[in-house]
């Protein structure tokens, strides 16, 4: 039986004409469920630019949010060609990366904290 690890992505915010980016939160999956905040010191940087601003479903820089299904905040920005009942619109976003046409890209955070539980395994 294969183990369930949780699944950990960085949702970073990228200026639309700097390039500038802001790691402004982490979206993690554990089974069915998910949960989102904000990286505060990052997205407080990302505030000051006119162009950001929080997501409408996470109004609070201080909120932990939980859902049983991807947040349709995220969901959207799944290539509509791509959803469906068959497809782990998570594991989309992982690979998307930053090829999706808006200024968020996402990093796989799971690979880095997986590879540091090895190190702190080996000592």
């Amino acid at each position: 039986m294969k183990k369930e690890t949780k699944q950990t992505l960085g949702v970073i915010w990228k200026h639309p004409e700097s390039g500038l980016s802001f790691k402004i939160g982490i979206l993690e999956k554990f089974k069915k469920n998910y949960y989102f905040k904000y990286n505060v010191e990052e997205t407080k940087k990302a505030l000051e630019n006119e162009e950001f601003s929080l997501f409408p479903a996470f109004p609070s820089l201080s909120g932990q949010y939980f859902k049983e299904s991807l947040f349709s905040t995220f969901l959207n920005m799944v290539p509509k060609n791509n959803r469906g009942k068959n497809t782990d619109e998570f594991e989309i976003l992982k690979n998307i990366g930053s090829s999706n046409n808006n200024n968020y890209e996402f990093t796989n955070l799971s690979e880095e904290i997986n590879n540091l539980e090895e190190k702190g395994n080996e000592d």
